[in-house]
């Protein structure tokens, strides 16, 4: 005879791991962000280094974390970092720099899409007007290029927050 107890427990063991998991866990799992309650799963972040300016000492890292390669659907986060470092994307607090002043661990400029349809070219939001926040970035696995980026941002008067556990492929 079935235990008619054994689903209930199997359900309230389930829902009390999913409780447990945080932006700070280091699990696959958590790669993603959450704006409006609803989240995105986040599998892939590419980075491009450049100057600000020639002969500048400051250096922008534009990096972008998106949704799994084949799907329809898109979702991504993206933001300029401005560091002094030209090799490695430097760990660190990176803060939102309203003044836009190009200082180094700051930022400027963020944009959240999701629900981007990939065969159609259209549809989606995107929410692009950044009032505040911060990035912080930690390197796991030089060789590998493995880093851990979390982020808290106020964009479009909504909360986004997100981690993202992976490799970053530099893009020159």
């Amino acid at each position: 005879m079935r235990n008619p107890y054994l689903p209930v427990a199997w359900l309230m063991a389930s829902t009390a791991s999913l409780w447990s998991c945080t932006f700070d866990d280091d699990s696959r799992f958590n790669s993603q962000f959450i704006v409006d309650g609803k989240s995105y799963a986040l599998v892939s972040s590419v980075t491009t280094p450049h100057e600000e300016t020639p002969g500048s000492p400051v250096q922008v890292w534009s990096v972008t974390i998106d949704s799994p390669g084949k799907a329809r659907k898109i979702h991504s986060v993206s933001f300029d970092l401005y560091t002094n470092a030209a090799d490695m994307l430097p760990e660190g607090t990176y803060t939102f720099d309203a003044q836009h002043l190009k200082g180094v661990e700051t930022f400027h400029r963020a944009d959240v899409t999701v629900d981007y349809d990939r065969e159609r070219q259209e549809g989606g939001q995107v929410y692009k007007e950044l009032e505040g926040g911060t990035v912080t970035v930690k390197l796991l696995d030089e060789a590998r290029r493995d880093y851990t980026l979390s982020f808290d941002l106020l964009i479009n008067q909504r909360k986004v927050r997100g981690y993202y556990r992976g490799g970053i492929e530099v893009v020159r």
